[in-house]
């Protein structure tokens, strides 16, 4: 039976620790200042100017690094074609021994290039400036105390925010990366002995292979509970009603992240959800807030411990804890998540390439299926196939074609009377998607129905026509157009892909993936956050993503 996280006692106790406390807090909190230095004396990489192991003043090294594995490091010499040494550490497609360049790698044509090599003339010089080998123990020891204030500050803050919020149950987001294992151990050293601390992790099915049997390994390591959630949704059929993902097109993570986390979310009374996210790992994440709503669920509030943290950070304090760690970092991996994500990096992809070649075959099938369609008269499998190797599918913009499915026409603009012909008989379900508009009422068993608000605002019709009126009465025309035209879009063009249902406050909205949609009236309070703009146009995966959309003309 393992130890559990919160019984350990600390490993960062130093004898100067309150002496310099006050040296590492000036400076991890002067951002100007940030970044890593390397100690000559001890030939390690340091978080703060200063060795707390020979009391030295370290050079500047780089922004952020993160230490190479064993495996990785046999992949590189693979690579190279030469051995190379212990001790290496890598940033940006860039190798660092002793805290200077050795190698610099690119990638082309998903190859893998040394572009710049001081290889020789860095281990020449180094044997002879050779201060032994360099321990593990020895990396822990020189940051030892700043390790201490990092930890010592993430758990006050830990303590503190399920003080602030002692209705909502904490929850580590675990997305199988060695962040989110940081977290989930300070969570659980933090309010693990008084609070039941849980993990949630959301199986996107494109997990890499090791982590799925990971994530379960980690939680029974620390005696902690786990939700797994799956989204219903299947990956390569979205591809083909929506676009492949890309940058600018992210409906995979809506799908196979935050629906996941929704459903979790409905069968909790109230959640305070950690997340290792932190803000080195992208310009996007640079201004997060250490505590924020969720613009994805309304209901979610997070709190992000390690926001502050470095890469390396993380790593030494992995190493020091003896904290399991994703398998597939031994492999060269910088993050671990989605096997095939746009926001990969060149190398990852050559990784992913090497190591899980069918997982890449069929990926590589859905793209050139979709270039195929779109490019149907000028087709060039060579022209793909570099399309491919270059990653520019990554960089794709949305590729939409409207069809007209609905017209609009105004019979009395003065009165805000307006009607709808569509091209397709009225149903029940289509009358989901207009209840955040108002209360559905039918008014006889022809099926005439009505759905009106307390405005004057209304919509009639009959299962199984094709024609809605609508009467404005009092209310605002030209908002209540746009918000009755984007359901209707919404209704036609629904992939059941469950994105709105984290937008309900009141938790009325049910999707079953691929199948159906309803609004439970009862729980809905027309208050459409599910209809605004602003989700609409950017949430709403089928109107902002989908291939083929059904539209409406103005007659």
């Amino acid at each position: 039976m393992p130890i559990r996280a919160w019984e350990i006692e600390t490993v960062f106790s130093h004898p100067e620790y309150e002496l310099v406390k006050a040296e590492i807090r000036d400076y991890l909190e002067d951002g100007s200042s940030r970044g890593l230095y390397w100690c000559g004396k001890c030939d390690v990489p340091l978080l703060t100017p200063r060795c707390y192991r020979c009391h030295s003043s370290g050079r500047r090294f780089i922004a952020d690094a993160k230490p190479v594995f064993v495996e990785e490091r046999h992949l590189l010499e693979e690579i190279c074609g030469r051995e190379l040494p212990d001790n290496l550490y890598t940033s940006r497609s860039r190798l660092y021994y002793s805290g200077r360049l050795l190698l610099s790698l690119t990638t082309s044509g998903g190859r893998i290039i040394v572009t710049r090599d001081h290889t020789d003339s860095l281990l020449k010089e180094s044997a002879i400036h050779s201060n032994g080998s360099v321990s593990l123990e020895s990396v822990i020891a020189a940051n030892r105390p700043v390790l201490r204030f990092l930890e010592q500050q993430a758990i006050d803050s830990i303590v503190e925010v399920t003080r602030k919020y002692p209705g909502r149950k904490p929850v580590v987001s675990f997305s199988g990366g060695k962040d989110s294992a940081v977290v989930a151990h300070l969570v659980a050293r933090a309010v693990g002995a008084t609070e039941p601390v849980s993990l949630f992790f959301a199986d996107t099915t494109l997990e890499h292979p090791e982590t799925n049997s990971y994530v379960t390994q980690f939680a029974e390591y620390y005696g902690l509970p786990i939700t797994i959630k799956q989204a219903s949704s299947d990956f390569f059929q979205m591809c083909e009603q929506l676009e492949p993902p890309s940058r600018i097109m992210r409906w995979c993570c809506t799908v196979f992240k935050a629906n996941p986390l929704n459903t979790f979310l409905h069968e909790q009374e109230g959640v305070l959800s950690f997340d290792g996210i932190r803000r080195v790992e992208s310009n996007r994440r640079r201004n997060y807030e250490r505590i924020s709503g969720n613009k994805k669920t309304l209901s979610q509030l997070v709190f992000r411990p390690i926001l502050d943290w470095s890469s390396l950070a993380v790593w030494i304090y992995i190493f020091a804890y003896g904290i399991p760690y994703n398998p597939a970092y031994d492999k060269g991996y910088a993050r671990v998540g989605c096997i095939i994500c746009p926001f990969s990096t060149d190398f990852n992809d050559f990784l992913t390439r090497k190591h899980y070649p069918e997982k890449v075959q069929m990926w590589e099938s859905t793209l050139i299926r979709y270039f195929r369609t779109k490019y149907a008269d000028k087709f060039d499998p060579e022209l793909a196939e570099d399309w491919l190797r270059q990653g520019l599918w990554k960089k794709r913009k949305p590729h939409h074609e409207n069809h007209q499915a609905a017209i609009r026409a105004a019979t009395c603009p003065s009165l805000g009377e307006y009607a709808y012909h569509l091209d397709f008989p009225l149903d029940i379900e289509f009358l989901e998607y207009l209840k955040p508009l108002g209360r559905l009422t039918f008014i006889n068993e022809t099926g005439f129905f009505r759905i009106a608000n307390e405005q004057g605002f209304c919509i009639s019709g009959m299962l199984g026509d094709g024609l809605l009126t609508v009467s404005l009465g009092d209310s605002d025309t030209k908002r209540n157009i746009h918000i009755l035209e984007r359901q209707v879009k919404k209704a036609m063009n629904c992939v059941k892909c469950g994105a709105c249902v984290g937008m309900c406050p009141t938790r009325a909205i049910r999707v079953e993936p691929g199948v159906s949609f309803a609004l439970d009236e009862r729980q809905c309070t027309n208050c459409l956050s599910c209809v605004r703009s602003d989700f609409t146009h950017y949430g709403c995966v089928a109107l902002s993503y989908k291939r083929e959309r059904n539209w409406i003309e103005e007659a």
